[in-house]
């Protein structure tokens, strides 16, 4: 018996709770990523979120980005090599959701 596992496309769903936190994500060869975060309630504290990710194509787009939210509490950096982003959106959990294709 054997357990299949799709290597090719990645989900995460981030939930910090309340108060401050901090998370650092180094995600690479993925053809997709989808990244589903909340942050917990405002004014809980601040969350620093950094996300490094990279497709297997070395080349590619270039895509960096600062999020600021909660009144300045809350920083998301975002840095994607390889990848096209979709504009972010609101996610299933009530949070931000990112979705990054492999050029």
């Amino acid at each position: 018996m054997f357990a299949l596992v799709d290597r090719t496309n990645l989900n995460l769903v981030i939930m910090l709770g309340a108060g401050s936190d901090t998370l650092a994500i180094d995600v690479a060869g993925y053809q997709g990523v989808r990244m589903a975060v909340d942050t917990g309630p405002e004014g809980d504290g601040s969350d620093n979120i950094t996300a490094h990710l990279q497709s297997l194509g070395r080349s590619g787009p270039k895509h960096v980005s600062r999020t600021i939210g909660d009144d300045g509490m809350d920083v998301f950096v975002l840095k994607a090599l390889g990848y096209l982003v979709e504009p972010p959106g609101t996610s299933p959990i009530g949070g931000t959701e990112w979705v990054f294709l492999a050029t």
